[in-house]
């Protein structure tokens, strides 16, 4: 777990929000991130394991304190450009994490979307 992370994106749908929890890897991450325009809002803790918080309604679940910290696995990998003409540049990393996706409204949580989970962490 000490190699993991959880990133929470949280956005306003209708009259609802949409959480949508995601697991991986610090280094996989990085992968995730490559060509992502989402600004960060924070950071938390929960159990030791870094939790990346993401989402243009992230401000109603979140208040922001004034501690800071760096975290290096938050620096995108980038895709290598071929220098030499007529070269095939090698492909891209395909990273497809779990993801849950909930919609949250009269303060309860419901599961929608379940892509590519165990059915026992459901």
């Amino acid at each position: 777990m000490k190699k993991s992370v959880i990133v929470l994106n949280i956005n306003k749908i209708d009259n609802n929000y949409g959480i949508k929890p995601t697991g991986a890897e610090k280094e996989e991450l990085r992968w995730y991130l490559e060509g992502k325009r989402e600004r960060l809002y924070g950071y938390s803790n929960f159990k030791g394991i870094p939790v990346m918080i993401y989402g243009n309604s992230a401000h109603k679940f979140y208040k922001k304190t004034k501690d800071n910290e760096s975290f290096d696995f938050l620096i995108p990998y980038k895709h290598k450009k071929v220098k030499n003409k007529g070269e095939i540049a090698d492909e891209p990393e395909i990273f497809e994490p779990m993801v849950w996706v909930y919609l949250y409204h009269d303060d309860k949580f419901e599961l929608l979307i379940n892509e590519m989970a165990l059915p026992l962490l459901n």
